[in-house]
């Protein structure tokens, strides 16, 4: 079993945790190496988001907490989230350290209790259809009224 293998396994177990004390004092690559344990990946896996063409590497670690890679702003992972009884480490593209430190803080201070408990609602999406050259007013209305159920069906089948 690879290495990635195994840690895929263990995060798929369930004991794995977001609560990484001292994560900030780690290096940018220890902290990777962390996330992508918890995520069940490789470090390899994560290299795409260290972006040598974005913001200089130096400037990174100087502009966020927890940086890992850059984007045109500093990547960063906010830890300690539980939600829904569910181990979450939270990606982050900020300037702003205070943010992270902030989210990771209150993350950490929620997950003292249950942690964050969430809902939604039932999913309700509103489709569009682009038309560049509609026919006259009116006729595309009654087009898509007659029609209502093979579109339904066509879209479905597309993205239910």
């Amino acid at each position: 079993m690879t290495i990635a293998e195994t840690r895929l396994e263990d995060s798929l177990k369930g004991d794995r945790s977001s609560r990484l004390p001292g994560f900030y004092r780690l290096s940018a690559e220890e902290r990777l190496d962390r996330v992508a344990y918890f995520a069940g990946l490789s470090t390899d896996d994560l290299e795409p988001i260290r972006n040598p063409e974005g913001l200089p590497w130096q400037v990174a670690l100087c502009m966020s907490e927890n940086v890992v890679g850059q984007f045109s702003l500093p990547m960063a992972f906010a830890t300690n989230f539980r939600v829904n009884g569910r181990d979450f480490i939270v990606p982050m593209a900020i300037e702003e350290p205070s943010v992270v430190a902030a989210a990771s803080f209150a993350a950490g201070l929620l997950r003292s209790g249950d942690g964050i408990q969430a809902q939604s609602t039932d999913s309700i999406m509103i489709g569009q259809i682009h038309f560049p050259d509609p026919p006259a007013e009116g006729v595309l209305e009654r087009l898509v009224e007659e029609n209502q159920e093979t579109l339904k069906e066509h879209l479905d089948r597309n993205h239910p």
